[in-house]
């Protein structure tokens, strides 16, 4: 024990630590392989989604507008909220407009009319 003092020695251990941990942190943010680990593990426990379920919502591209994922950024688990239920993957505007208009389907539809009504004049 290199400490006899009760105190330096936990402000020791805590300093050791602080240290560990923030290059643990650092690790996670620069290996791709990790933050695809945690990333599945995060979907399995949050959502219930197996990866390869994930994969195959992937392939059918955002669920709402039917477009291909493009780019970086990882899709949008779109869920019901009262119910769990995942209903698919989506883009993240898309999935806005599903958060913003809380999940209802007669806002949407009355948005849609007056959209339409506007677009024809």
């Amino acid at each position: 024990m290199p400490y006899k003092d009760l105190k330096a020695r936990a402000e020791y251990a805590k300093s050791r630590y602080a240290v560990t941990n923030a290059a643990r942190k650092l690790q996670y943010h620069q290996d791709d392989r990790i933050k695809n680990r945690i990333y599945k593990a995060h979907v399995l426990r949050r959502y219930g989604l197996m990866w390869s379920r994930y994969l195959e919502l992937y392939a059918h591209g955002c669920w709402l507008c039917g477009e291909p994922f493009v780019g970086t950024m990882r899709p949008h688990v779109d869920h019901n909220h009262f119910t769990h239920e995942v209903r698919g993957l989506a883009h993240g505007n898309c999935n806005l407009v599903i958060g913003h208009s809380k999940e209802s389907s007669s806002l949407l539809r009355r948005i849609a009319t007056a959209l339409e009504g506007y677009v024809r004049r």
